[in-house]
């Protein structure tokens, strides 16, 4: 509750400060901001292993009652997991953070994540292990459960403030935590892996240059991104089921969809769409800020191609070079 509520105060107060805007006008809470949110996408897995593990302990112990010492290492242990796990996913961030952080109009301060293979091993790959031991524990409790029905309600009794319905409920909770923390954690790992190449790992020096550059991206920029996505996404499955009920595609080609075409965004994923490649020299992501009026239009993003042929240049006047023309002698200087 204190990770869910922390991470949605933290949230609010992004989307108030950049409403309508991506300067750079607090620096030192978008690092702690960044930081927090990277925390915080396993801080909920880590919790619910928390509870499955309780839970777990629970029903599995051969004594009903426990002595201080066991109270207070169970109490350290789930501080290890639902504090410590977070702080040190923080830390290891920072190995592969390409830059300071990313700012978008209307959502605020953002994470960067540089898109290497040690980024999936350090940040995108833990809250599926989290889910999958957590959801190892969840099967034991209810593998426990069938075997100690008998002792259930004596087991319980150690515990003042567990009841059977509260029990169930917690592990209801826990589990369809596990559920969505799986399939979500995994689709955004195959999201970076296809929708942007993985750059290789060269050298700490290579990840961290230009690092104090700040992204910033105006939402009529990373808006036609998603539009762009969600379009494909809706014409994979709209070509999926086509193809299972016999429907013929007509002219929709793998690359087209409505308004134009588009290559696949070089873009990582990162709990969230929209994390660009780490560019060392970019015009937009110099630290400055980037002003509407010289961004392009809605319109005007939809790829369409322009013919230069079109474009009327000036007439300027054309210059001529005689070499006959006397040239001009100093006079020469006067004595005195």
């Amino acid at each position: 509750m204190i990770w869910t509520g922390l991470q949605c105060l933290n949230l609010f107060i992004n989307s108030v400060i950049w409403n309508s805007n991506v300067l750079n006008v607090a620096p030192v809470w978008c690092d702690i901001s960044s930081k927090f949110m990277i925390g915080a996408t396993v801080a909920l897995p880590a919790a619910s292993l928390c509870i499955n593990r309780r839970l777990y302990h629970i029903v599995s112990v051969d004594a009903v009652t426990k002595t201080r010492a066991e109270k207070l290492r169970d109490v350290l242990g789930d501080l290890a997991i639902g504090l410590g796990i977070p702080v040190l996913e923080m830390i290891l961030h920072y190995i592969v953070q390409g830059h300071r952080f990313n700012i978008f109009e209307e959502i605020g301060c953002y994470p960067a994540t540089y898109n290497t293979p040690p980024a999936y091993a350090l940040v995108w790959c833990w809250p599926v292990a989290i889910g999958v031991v957590s959801a190892v524990y969840c099967l034991c409790t209810i593998r426990e459960l069938a075997l100690r029905r008998a002792q259930f309600k004596e087991l319980l009794s150690a515990n003042r403030n567990m009841s059977s319905s509260r029990y169930f409920r917690l592990m209801g909770l826990a589990a369809i935590e596990v559920l969505g923390t799986i399939p979500i954690g995994a689709y955004i790992i195959y999201l970076n892996v296809t929708i942007s190449p993985i750059q290789s790992w060269i050298s700490w020096a290579n990840t961290h240059y230009d690092f104090s550059r700040v992204a910033q991206y105006p939402s009529v920029v990373w808006h036609v991104n998603h539009q762009m996505a969600a379009r494909r996404n809706y014409r994979l499955a709209y070509t999926s089921f086509a193809k299972k009920v016999g429907i013929s595609t007509g002219t929709m080609s793998s690359g087209t969809w409505g308004t134009g075409t588009r290559s696949k965004q070089d873009m990582p994923y990162n709990s969230r769409p929209g994390m660009p490649k780490k560019h060392p020299y970019s015009a937009t992501t110099s630290g400055g800020s980037i002003s509407k009026d010289s961004l392009p239009t809605a319109a005007a993003a939809t790829d369409v191609p322009i013919d230069f042929n079109d474009i009327t240049l000036p007439a300027f006047p054309e210059l001529t070079l005689d070499v006959n023309t006397a040239r001009h002698t100093p006079d020469a200087p006067s004595s005195r």
